[in-house]
């Protein structure tokens, strides 16, 4: 073990002894403003992590506060019993090691909720102004997501410098300089910014746009538009298609469910969520049978992505009809996919590019049946809160739009079902404060049953 090495692992220990003094708002907004620009600075072996991933770890005396809380907040408790899953999926994993890292990297959702909830309960207005905080920062991306589409040079440019493996990854970045990786934001069509990949940019910039919305509701003024224009401009530029939709579709999507739950309740929104849905599939049907149809070139490129993705999902539906239950353990996509190369499919190993699929290939179908709950859980919160007063109503809209951007993106991509790290605290902090807000209601309830009572 090198000298450097050891010296993290002393500043490492020596911050998580010292946590607990350090005020619990210091430590969550650290990590919401530090999860912007990650900050790849701490090599281990091969790997660099990032200061976020250390600063959520140092959330842990809020998790052992909380633990019991959590347990009974549903969608928390959800999520501890998919990481138990996962590390029992372990058994049966080829690779062990992508196992481990993918807990590595889920746990901080679970620390980030606790430290939101539990400040929450005592100042719901302080976790509202931190995330507000990471979504300013994000101007940062967006600006750079604008200025790296317009000049395509000054991106490539940009990647060649030493400062973009502090945003993305020294090796990631590498890779890709050297050819060793390829990615989406060499397409002159597509910026990211500090990613790799347009998509996942655009992705994490409309849950940042939720924020935004979050913001303009609750303080009002012209700053809180102004940062809402310019997130959602980062959004088109990034060249997303599905994230150019999804800009137009949560949005409208959003509204559509606070007039329902008004009106006519849970069932109704979720019918027209399921109709949205539906009218997606037939246009793309629509599209890909007539082709005339789709002659501007968003459109060909939409049906043409969607295309490669269902020669994914094919190869999927192979995997599944073999192990239906199991799944393939961590590193068994990989594995089979290589497999289906020898046997003629043409296609690059990638993977599975849909958040249920990924986490039946790793963790078995228990794993996607508790995705599945987790997101009606997470939506039920978010219907239950607009039935509030105004800053409830205004946090429920928050957590529907950042989900609804998390979720639905997921079905495309390779972000989980937590997010890419980037989304993951802006769902864990909204989350949080949901369940303290929900708390906070029902203690107001039974404290005016004792009253009345009296």
């Amino acid at each position: 073990m090198s000298i450097e090495l050891l010296l993290l692992c002393a500043i490492g220990a020596l911050g998580a002894v010292a946590a607990p003094a350090i005020p619990v708002s210091w430590r969550l907004g650290s990590a919401l403003v530090l999860s912007v620009v990650q900050l790849y600075v701490i090599p281990v072996g091969e790997v660099t992590f990032s200061l976020w991933l250390a600063s959520a770890y140092l959330l842990w005396p809020e998790f052992v506060r909380e633990f019991r809380n959590m347990v009974h907040a549903p969608g928390f408790r959800t999520i501890m019993l998919l990481v138990f899953v996962q590390v029992v999926s372990w058994s049966w994993s080829p690779d062990i090691r992508m196992g481990f890292e993918d807990l590595v990297y889920t746990l901080p959702f679970l620390l980030l909720g606790a430290a939101s909830l539990s400040l929450g309960r005592e100042n719901p207005a302080a976790v509202a102004r931190l995330t507000w905080l990471a979504a300013v920062l994000m101007l940062s991306e967006a600006v750079l997501v604008i200025m790296f589409r317009i000049s395509p040079d000054l991106e490539w440019s940009y990647l060649n410098t030493n400062i973009a493996g502090l945003f993305t990854t020294p090796r990631a970045v590498t890779n890709i300089v050297t050819g060793l990786a390829r990615d989406n934001i060499l397409d002159p069509d597509k910026a990211g910014g500090f990613f790799l990949n347009g998509n996942i940019a655009g992705a994490y910039l409309g849950a940042g746009v939720s924020v935004a919305y979050f913001a303009c509701r609750e303080e009002g003024g012209v700053l809180p538009w102004a940062l809402l224009a310019v997130l959602s401009a980062g959004v088109f530029f990034t060249g997303s298609k599905a994230c150019a939709i999804l800009s137009i579709v949560v949005p409208l999507g959003a509204h559509t469910v606070v007039r329902h739950v008004k009106n006519q309740g849970l069932r109704e929104w979720a019918r027209t969520v399921a109709l949205m849905g539906l009218g997606g599939l037939a246009a793309f049907g629509i599209a890909r049978a007539y082709p005339s149809l789709g002659s501007s070139t968003f459109v060909e490129n939409t049906v043409g992505t969607t295309a490669q993705r269902l020669g994914i999902w094919a190869y999927a539906a192979q995997a599944f009809v073999q192990h239906p239950i199991r799944g393939q353990g961590f590193g068994g996509w990989e594995l089979g996919y290589r497999t289906y190369q020898n046997l003629g499919h043409t296609m690059p190993v990638l993977p599975p590019h849909n958040t249920l699929i990924y986490l039946w290939s790793q963790s078995s179908i228990l794993a996607v049946l508790l995705a599945l709950v987790f997101m009606y859980q997470v939506f039920r919160l978010a219907s239950d809160l607009m039935r509030g007063d105004a800053t409830a109503k205004s946090v429920g809209i928050c957590l529907l739009m950042v989900a609804a951007w998390i979720f639905i993106h997921g079905m495309g991509e390779n972000d989980g079902l937590l997010g890419e790290v980037h989304e993951q605290p802006l769902l864990a902090s909204m989350l949080g404060l949901s369940y303290a807000l929900a708390a906070r209601r029902e203690l107001a309830k039974r404290a005016a049953l004792v009253l009345s009572a009296v």
